[in-house]
């Protein structure tokens, strides 16, 4: 956003800062063994993070663009409309800062697209969202790849632990715990609709010269 004007839209330059401040004080916090920073200190980045949102919508509301509302605009009404969602790294410590994992998430299906112009299926779409999730899920409770595919391979698929086994279910045996068969991974569902057929609603599928 700053590339389109760094004057004009400094306030998004202002909302990075500050959202890295408050991760910030979240490591701090993190490392003084506290479940989350200061309450003042939230409340103060916080006012500062809604005054720099509302500046942003109010210097792009009227701003000419060649195609619908700018973009400047169109960021910060979204930055106004989920900052629950944008804070919510402030009082959970499990959820990271930034959606660096969810936009990686997306790469591989759309280069895919953008080499081949399609998927094979939508079956095979789904299929891959599916094997990414499981190890991208792996690989976030420090369980390696290789590892993840020889469990699922011998018939005993890693699952992460359910919040409730850690205080009332039974103890995990290797590493696994029972689980139902419809429970899976965090991150793309295992098939097309829901979060992942929104985003890919309106993507091509033909024939492709070659497996997905």
């Amino acid at each position: 956003m700053l590339e389109l004007h760094p004057q004009w839209q400094a306030w998004a330059g202002q909302v990075r800062d500050i959202l890295r401040e408050a991760a910030a004080a979240v490591e701090a916090a993190r490392n003084d063994g506290q479940d989350q920073p200061g309450p003042e200190l939230l409340a103060g980045l916080r006012a500062r993070y809604d005054d720099q949102v509302a500046w942003g919508i109010t210097t792009n509301r009227l701003r000419d663009w060649h195609k619908g509302n700018h973009p400047g605009c169109n960021l910060a009404k979204r930055l106004q409309d989920k900052a629950g969602q944008v804070w919510l790294f402030a009082g959970n410590f499990q959820i990271p800062w930034t959606n660096n994992a969810s936009e990686q998430a997306l790469k591989g299906p759309k280069r895919h697209q953008a080499v081949s112009g399609y998927w094979h299926t939508t079956t095979t779409l789904a299929d891959y969202c599916r094997v990414r999730s499981y190890l991208v899920s792996a690989r976030g409770h420090g369980i390696r790849a290789t590892d993840a595919i020889h469990a699922a391979l011998t018939g005993r698929p890693w699952l992460p632990v359910p919040v409730t086994a850690l205080h009332h279910g039974p103890a995990p045996v290797n590493g696994h715990l029972p689980a139902p068969r419809s429970a899976h991974p965090a991150g793309c569902s295992s098939s097309v609709p829901g979060a992942w057929g929104a985003r890919t609603a309106g993507w091509p599928v033909g024939r492709a010269r070659h497996p997905s």
